[in-house]
């Protein structure tokens, strides 16, 4: 065996494994997140937090291995970059596994996960407020002075209206209230999620949402949804962008970003409405194809990418045989 066709096969085979090592760890690490923020929202100022719940945790790993399997190719895209071959088999294999991925291992697990996953697993009301701490809620700030087991309080009320901001005692007062993610106040002031994470995971869920509506359509519905899978592969195509890896990673980066945002405006938004009524109007003799806006766009991005691969990668051989014919020039 050649030692070019020797190094490809040992990239191609460390892929695989990276491909395997992001997906159990990174499943494992974010549905760890996932379980800790849910046991942050049932916390309780002055009281202990539950170190682990395994009923969140699973719930964590149905709903996000999905997303970990998704990003999948963009860690291949990254690891090909940091690896760099002139050789064509590594690129192959990232394409059989993401092909895999999004065409063999996710259809039946949608199907496997579509009635298990809920909103929440552990209940708010299963936890009392407790009392001597000052929470803000609405227009008011609460001091509850003794909480009972019961879930009744008394204590002080801070009217922070503008035009009134007086005082008030109250008792016999619950201290339940579901109209908040978060149990306490206090808590979902310092766990809160940032307003830009907040819209991601909007994304997310418009995406997930999509796709347990394309598996339900059946396999056929669900292959033309999945052609977010090929366009997330096809980002690839600015791994020889230039000779700055730190760069073709930044690329790869915004256009995986770029693909998940235009799929979720396709699938939740109403940005592409109107388009996307005018071209499934054209396809109307194909009804399992859900949106074929959304397939045709994700198709030409595509195709777009592996032209620009083309490009890039015959322009990086130019550059690199220039650069030999210096050296051997220099040394002659």
């Amino acid at each position: 065996m050649k030692p070019s066709h020797a190094e490809a096969l040992g990239l191609s085979l460390r892929l695989i494994l990276c491909y395997l090592i992001f997906c159990i760890a990174g499943t494992v690490l974010f549905s760890a997140v996932y379980m800790s923020y849910k046991l942050c929202t049932t916390l309780v100022a002055g009281q202990s937090l539950k170190a682990f719940s395994f009923a969140l945790f699973l719930e964590g790993v149905r709903i996000l291995l999905p997303m970990v399997l998704g990003f999948s190719s963009l860690c291949m895209a990254f690891y090909l970059t940091r690896h760099q071959t002139n050789t064509v088999l590594p690129v192959i294999t990232m394409v059989v596994l993401s092909l895999v991925t999004w065409y063999v291992i996710l259809p039946p697990l949608l199907s496997l996960t579509e009635s298990k996953v809920s909103d929440r697993v552990v209940e708010k009301g299963e936890v009392l407020l407790s009392s001597g701490f000052f929470r803000e809620q609405d227009d008011a700030v609460f001091y509850y002075s003794e909480v009972s087991s019961e879930g009744d309080a008394r204590g002080l009320l801070y009217d922070t209206t503008p035009d009134r901001q007086a005082v008030y005692t109250f008792s016999n007062v619950t201290t339940i209230s579901d109209s908040s993610e978060f149990t306490d106040p206090l808590i979902g002031e310092t766990v809160a999620m940032p307003p830009l994470l907040r819209q991601v995971l909007t994304w997310y869920k418009g995406l997930l949402a999509g796709a347990y509506r394309a598996r339900s359509g059946g396999y056929l519905t669900w292959a033309f949804y999945a052609s977010i899978g090929i366009a997330l592969c096809s980002v690839l195509g600015f791994c020889k962008l230039s000779s700055w890896r730190l760069l073709n990673m930044n690329a790869i980066l915004y256009a995986t970003v770029a693909v998940l945002v235009c799929n979720s405006l396709f699938v939740m938004g109403h940005v592409f409405d109107s388009a996307s009524r005018t071209v499934a109007s054209w396809f109307s003799k194909f009804p399992f194809i859900q949106n074929p806006l959304q397939v045709l766009v994700n198709l030409a991005f595509a195709l777009f990418m592996l032209i620009l691969g083309i490009i890039f990668r015959a322009k990086n051989k130019k550059r690199q045989k220039l650069l030999n014919q210096s050296e051997e020039e220099a040394f002659a």
